[in-house]
């Protein structure tokens, strides 16, 4: 037996014909105030 780890991901929504999914986030933010502000402004564009 060796000692590799993995997880086995299931399809929970198989068996609906069609679902609806909300992705829901919650918790901590992960950017600054002054970082979303910076992006409103400067958005990136593609350049091609």
């Amino acid at each position: 037996m060796n000692n590799d780890s993995f997880l086995e991901l299931e399809d929970l929504l198989a068996k609906f014909e069609n679902p609806s999914i909300m992705d829901v986030k919650m918790g901590v933010r992960t950017y600054l105030e002054d970082e979303l502000t910076k992006a409103r402004v400067r958005p990136k564009l593609r350049k091609d």
